[in-house]
């Protein structure tokens, strides 16, 4: 990276860099898959030996290298180590960044908590450029490993919609979640597809079929599935299978019978008719 060369001889010159030009570093560092270097010159940064002021840009570019290349972990105890610094009241892409290390390595609960700090952060000082919606959605995606996480997903989701309104990132985020989570809570899934309705919302094929994983009766699946295709939506082996599955558990076996011959017969339909 010609910026690096530039910077050491700018070292060797004696000239003191700025913080700008230490954000330049830092900046090819990430791109240059030197995150454990970007990591040592934030160190020397914040310890003052750099002879530049620490600011956000150098941390969320240091989070953002972490994360690119697979150390959430490092990222989100970085992050620690700033968390409540007033280097980071300047902006919220710092917790953007820490929202999404967390969902990573399974701790959805931390990344509600950073979210609600950013959303103060940003209620206290209106100069910061706004990601509400794009905190939320990364908060949302980052309970597809909690226990529960579809249930909190979805109270993000509700508080989203009243706040700032949802989009389809954020649908597609709880969808995400809910269908990770195999939940049997047929009332999450109508809820899901409750908000998307009322926020404008393009339904596809993924949010339908997610909405029908979640064990829903036998005909609210049929109305589901019939609201699809008069929007213009094709079914598909995931969308049928989970059809199959409803019948199963209604005992209508005639049905999933004339269902499946009526169909495709992909392998995948085959297996679901024997199980």
């Amino acid at each position: 990276c010609k910026g690096l060369q530039t910077f050491e001889k700018l070292l060797k010159c004696s000239v003191r860099p700025s913080s700008v030009t230490y954000g330049a570093v830092l900046n090819c560092m990430e791109k240059g898959h030197r995150w454990q270097d970007a990591l040592s010159l934030l160190a020397q940064i914040k310890s003052g030996h750099a002879g530049a002021q620490l600011n956000s840009f150098h941390v969320s570019t240091t989070l953002q290298a972490a994360i690119k290349h697979h150390r959430p972990d490092v990222a989100a105890a970085l992050f620690q180590e700033h968390r409540g610094s007033p280097t980071l009241n300047t902006s919220t892409i710092c917790h953007l960044l820490a929202i999404k290390a967390f969902g990573m390595i399974g701790r959805g609960d931390v990344s509600r908590d950073i979210c609600r700090e950013a959303l103060e952060i940003q209620k206290r000082n209106p100069r910061i450029k706004r990601l509400d919606r794009s905190l939320y959605n990364a908060a949302i995606y980052a309970q597809i490993s909690e226990t529960r996480g579809w249930a909190y997903a979805l109270d993000m989701l509700r508080s989203l919609q009243k706040g700032f309104g949802c989009d389809q990132g954020s649908i597609s985020a709880a969808a995400a979640v809910l269908q990770q989570a195999n939940a049997e809570e047929s009332h999450a899934a109508l809820e899901l597809l409750d908000i998307a309705r009322e926020s404008s919302i393009r339904l596809n094929v993924k949010l339908y079929g997610a909405a029908l994983a979640c064990a829903l009766p036998l005909d609210t699946t049929k109305s589901i599935i019939a609201e699809m295709i008069a929007s213009g939506i094709q079914r598909n082996d995931f969308i049928d299978s989970n059809y199959l599955e409803a019948c199963k558990r209604a005992g209508e076996w005639e049905e999933a019978l004339r269902f499946y011959k009526n169909s495709k017969r992909s392998p995948f339909l085959y297996t679901s008719v024997l199980s």
